[in-house]
């Protein structure tokens, strides 16, 4: 046989160079040898790294043209290099030939990855950290990671070889996604660059991040394999989704694995319209799901034609439908005499477009007029009436009157509508009136004159938004700075803002009395987790002040306020659960001010009466403690260590102390009010209300405030129903019924909200003076 260079030589039309000579000496000795080296051999095949200079200059003696290097065998290359995708597979563009092994790993990805991951470790662990990682190493795919390729979980194993002695073993856990790592080659890259975090913990003994030991680890791994992309510290993935919802106002867009925006429920954050559903197909476009349906599915996947939906379709902007609404009807409004600008017109328009709404056609563009500006019959429905503004009424009464005079020359349609617009101007001379609209009461019915709209209730999984009735003031002024300021100052907390209170602005603005504050004392941390509360929570807050007392004493002796209320957080961690402190704080505030009147707003100490009686002992003026809710509510809204029967025990251990040292002591009769509170909105019944009321009554409570529960955080939990304001009226005659001195319920009202402070320090002084 001849040689292979004398075989293929005379195809070159000439002698070869040196250069080709030596490249297919090269190839000749490869090809003599087995199989099995031909793997190791493949990298001799390769042009060295200073003859590409030299291919650039023409007088070098091996210079070799491109068109005769172009026909050299292509590269063989190994199982780690071989992982790149199918369409780089073409050996005339890359010049190198995919390991053979790496073939079903490439084409059939989905099958083999978990056998692709395990096999690549062993790889990375064999040629680069020179097997020093553990062979059981974890790898596991997480389908819970959805934004990251992956992640390595840094663990520490604790191992006794012997009794008495105890050594402590550095493992890690690499987890990759399913999601992201949606290829052979992101697989490859992505766990190499897990590998080396896995390196600088188990052998390095550090927490380095990407920091030193990190990279020292990624350049060993790209010394070994440089023809593969560089480990970098974040991966570039694009990472595929099957569905994007898009905002049909400014066109954000969201991307999801799933289907798990409710596009009839939930809103765009930034323009407030809705979302529309797109499947996103393997080729980058989107398309809407009633034209994916009619798609063959081989069609869908591959996507061998253009969809039916044009990307300007996607793209454009729904009009606005009152700009149809102009259009239509902007030339008839303009002929009337009456209309001098434009400005006029538009005025006009607006007020015509009231009428429709969602309540009574499906599109404003129905509504027409005529060319005197009347509404049509014939889109005029008899619950029109429900929609009309106030400001409206007025020009559809003119308008209405004026019909008869204007028009003089009539026909069958015209007498129709004169006989329509005649009822249509009883119905307003009947109907409500301008003050039934802007009166407290504004969810009128024209159907149930005597019956308001109840309660909004939420459906299971819904997020209600607040009503008009809940919407407050943005808290500002002087009076509200000049507290924040002072209170700063002093180091003290308040319940109004840790606990987001809604009457904050009113309290502390001080527009119609002097303000008023709810201090809180013994820290900001609390040690229980009730579910509907904002403030900070921690099984081991700092520890007391001890100076908190004095300071609480000075801030409000300078405050020129007569009813002051002082609340706390729970402090399990405390033996007495904070009692001293607080009874320590009251005797301070009545030592520098001894006019003032006192509520403290106390925890249920977990059922310790010694420290209820501890605290009634420092004689405050009212004794509270919050029942919460009802009783079947308070496992899933309260803490764990929290109780309806333990609170009402508290309650009625507070008033039966005060009456024995009453007698005792001052031979006076008992003073302490006892007063406690319940929120609503969280689910419960009617008869569950009735029957707490009942039983804070029998344990001897004075006051009772009822107020609706309102979402602080979105980590709290919902509101389950927005009670309407009537319905906290019929609680408020409810509790006078039931014996209760004194009872404040509205949606606003909160425990220590300063509408009840004025009858309750009367209550206190009737009491002192007899």
């Amino acid at each position: 046989r001849l040689p292979l260079h004398k075989r293929i030589s005379p195809s070159f039309g000439g002698k070869p160079t040196d250069g080709v000579r030596q490249n297919l000496n090269a190839a000749t000795e490869l090809f003599q040898r087995p199989p099995a080296t031909i793997g190791g051999l493949s990298r001799r095949l390769e042009r060295p790294r200073e003859s590409r200079s030299q291919l650039r200059s023409p007088t070098s003696k091996t210079y070799v043209n491109r068109s005769l290097s172009s026909t050299s065998l292509p590269v063989l290359a190994d199982f780690v290099s071989s992982l790149y995708p199918l369409e780089e597979g073409d050996t005339r563009r890359t010049g190198r030939r995919r390991h053979p092994s790496a073939e079903r790993f490439v084409k059939r990805f989905k099958a083999n990855r978990v056998e692709l991951a395990n096999r690549l470790f062993r790889i990375f662990n064999e040629k680069v950290f020179e097997k020093r990682l553990p062979d059981d190493l974890s790898v596991v795919w997480n389908t819970r990671l959805l934004r990251t390729a992956g992640q390595c979980k840094y663990l520490r194993r604790e191992v006794i070889p012997r009794v008495g002695e105890k050594t402590i073993t550095r493992i890690a856990q690499i987890e990759l996604s399913p999601k992201v790592c949606t290829s052979a080659e992101r697989v490859r890259d992505t766990l190499l660059h897990e590998v080396c975090h896995a390196a600088v913990w188990i052998l390095d003994g550090v927490n380095d991040g990407h920091g030193s030991r990190w990279r020292r680890w990624a350049n060993r791994a790209m010394q070994v394999w440089p023809d593969i992309p560089v480990v970098s510290v974040c991966h570039a993935y694009t990472i595929e989704t099957k569905f994007t919802y898009r905002c049909t106002g400014c066109g954000a867009c969201i991307n999801r694995h799933s289907k798990s925006i409710d596009t009839e429920k939930q809103i765009c954050g930034r323009c407030r319209s809705r979302f529309e559903l797109l499947i996103n197909t393997p080729r980058g476009r989107m398309m809407r799901p009633s034209v994916a349906g009619t798609m063959d599915k081989r069609l869908l996947a591959h996507c061998a034609v253009r969809p039916q939906v044009q990307p300007s379709e996607l793209n454009e902007k729904r009009r606005p439908a009152f700009a149809d609404f102009v259009r239509e009807n902007y030339r008839h409004i303009r002929q009337k005499p009456e209309i001098k600008t434009h400005a006029d017109a538009m005025t006009e328009l607006a007020a015509f477009l009231g009428i429709c709404t969602y309540h009574m056609i499906s599109s404003p563009v129905a509504l027409r007029l005529s060319p005197l500006g009347v509404v049509s019959t014939a889109f005029l429905a008899p619950w029109t009436l429900r929609c009309v503004r106030p400001y409206q009424l007025s020009r559809i009464a003119s308008l209405s009157s004026s019909t008869n005079t204007d028009n003089t020359e009539g026909t069958a349609s015209d007498g129709a509508e004169n006989k329509t617009c005649d009822q249509f101007r009883e119905r307003i001379s009947t109907g409500p009136g301008l003050g039934d609209f802007i009166s407290a009461s504004r969810y009128y019915s024209l159907e149930h004159p005597g019956r308001t709209i109840p309660s909004i209730r939420a459906s299971p999984g819904e997020r209600l938004r607040l009503p008009e009735w809940l919407k407050t003031d943005i808290p500002h002024g002087g009076n509200f700075a000049k507290l924040t300021k002072e209170l700063r100052s002093l180091k003290l907390h308040t319940v109004c803002e840790e606990a987001r209170c809604p009457n904050v602005g009113e309290c502390w603005g001080g527009r119609s009395t002097a303000a008023t504050a709810t201090i809180m004392i013994m820290g900001d941390t609390c040690t229980r987790g009730c579910r509907f509360c904002s403030v900070k929570t921690s099984r081991a807050p700092p520890p007391l002040d001890p100076s908190e007392p004095l300071n609480t004493a000075l801030a409000v002796s300078n405050w020129g306020v007569e009813y002051i209320v002082i609340t706390t957080v729970d402090r399990d961690d405390l033996d007495d659960g904070g009692a001293g402190h607080i009874a320590e704080t009251i005797r301070q505030i009545k030592e520098h001010k001894p006019s003032m009147l006192l509520e403290c707003l106390v925890p249920d100490f977990r059922g310790n009466l010694e420290s209820v009686a501890k605290v009634v002992d420092a004689s405050p003026e009212v004794y509270a403690h919050n029942l919460e809710t009802v009783e079947s509510l308070q496992r899933s809204v309260r803490d764990y260590r929290a109780g309806y029967l333990q609170s009402l025990r508290t309650l009625e251990a507070a008033k039966e102390h005060d009456c024995r040292t009453s007698h005792s002591r001052r031979g006076t009769p008992p003073t302490l009010v006892t007063k406690s509170s319940l929120m609503l909105g969280l689910g419960e019944k009617d008869e569950e209300v009735l029957a707490a009321l009942q039983d804070l009554r029998k344990a001897g409570v004075d006051c009772v405030t009822l107020g609706q529960y309102i979402q602080p955080t979105k980590r709290n939990l919902k509101v389950k129903e927005y009670i309407h304001p009537k319905k906290f009226d019929y609680w408020a005659s409810v509790a006078k019924e039931l014996g209760f001195l004194y009872a404040a319920s509205g949606p606003l009202v909160r425990s220590s909200y300063r509408a009840g402070e004025f009858y309750i320090a009367n209550i206190v002084k009737q009491r002192t003076c007899t």
